[in-house]
C-alpha cells in the first residue's frame, strides 16, 4: 500500500512540475533568441496537439491560404509588362533565381528556364 500511495505522491509531483513548466513556457517572455523560437515552437507545437485531441480547428491548407489573400485584395501576380524571371542550376547543383536574364551568369544562361507566371 505505501509503494502505490508513494508512486501517486510522485506522479501528482511530476504533473504538477510539467504543467507549472508548460505555462512558463506559454506565459513568460524569453529575452534570448534560441528560448524565443523553443517557446514559439513549442507554442504552435501544443496547439497544433490539443487541436487533436478535441478535434478543434484545423490548419489551413495551402489552398485556403490562398482564397484568403484573394479575398483580401493580395495578389502576388508580376504586371502584364514585367520580364519574366528566370531557373537555372549553379555549379553545385543548386537552383538560383534571377529577375533577369542579364542577371544569370553567362556560363548558365544558356541553361536558364523562364519561370511560368
Amino acid at each position: 500500500m505505501i509503494k502505490l500511495v508513494r508512486w501517486l505522491v510522485w506522479l501528482l509531483v511530476s504533473l504538477i512540475v510539467l504543467s507549472l513548466l508548460d505555462q512558463a513556457l506559454i506565459r513568460v517572455p524569453m529575452q534570448v533568441p534560441v528560448l524565443t523560437q523553443f517557446q514559439e515552437f513549442y507554442i504552435d507545437f501544443r496547439g497544433r496537439l490539443l487541436g487533436l485531441v478535441d478535434g478543434g480547428s484545423e490548419t489551413p491548407s495551402i489552398d485556403k491560404m490562398i482564397d484568403r489573400s484573394k479575398e483580401m485584395g493580395r495578389t502576388d501576380k508580376p504586371s502584364p509588362g514585367a520580364a519574366p524571371r528566370y531557373l537555372y542550376v549553379d555549379d553545385s547543383g543548386a537552383l538560383q533565381f534571377a529577375d533577369s536574364l542579364e542577371a544569370v551568369p553567362p556560363q548558365f544562361r544558356k541553361d536558364a528556364q523562364p519561370m511560368e507566371q
